[in-house]
């Protein structure tokens, strides 16, 4: 179908020997930086991810690459997904929303001590911070004197 987009962001079953192809080459294909794939906070990514509905993938897409589906094939996609963790100082990470990056199709996700927390700062930032089009024109929007 048009939205292979599941296969996009499905992490593969560490158990199932039978992956198509396509779910394999996409999922050859992630970037993980200051992180490894058996970080809980990356584990608490992908189980929201699979968990969310198709509109809300469509959401994490637009929030992560600015666009809300993928080309056809994963042949005619060459970009990386890629998935870090957000370093911010002593901020309590609990505190803070991920941080995404629609140029270069990634995400920069805080430490979230739980998978509750990461889903629904997650979900809310896909939901209420898809503001790009405003790139290097916030002072159009926000007055200080205001």
């Amino acid at each position: 179908s048009r939205f292979f987009f599941f296969l996009m962001i499905r992490r593969p079953p560490r158990s199932t020997q039978s992956r198509s192809s396509a779910a394999s080459d996409v999922y050859k294909r992630q970037v993980y930086r200051f992180c490894s794939e058996n970080d809980p906070v990356i584990e608490y990514f992908w189980r929201t991810l699979t968990e969310f509905t198709p509109e809300e993938r469509s959401m994490y897409l637009r929030f992560v690459w600015g666009r809300s589906r993928l080309p056809l094939t994963s042949k005619d996609f060459q970009m990386k997904h890629q998935i870090e963790i957000l370093k911010k100082g002593n901020v309590d990470a609990d505190l803070m929303l991920p941080v995404a990056h629609t140029c270069f199709f990634s995400i920069e996700l805080p430490k979230y001590s739980s998978y509750e927390i990461l889903r629904d700062k997650l979900r809310y930032a896909i939901t209420h911070c898809q503001a790009i089009d405003t790139d290097g024109r916030a002072y159009d929007i926000w007055d200080d004197d205001e």
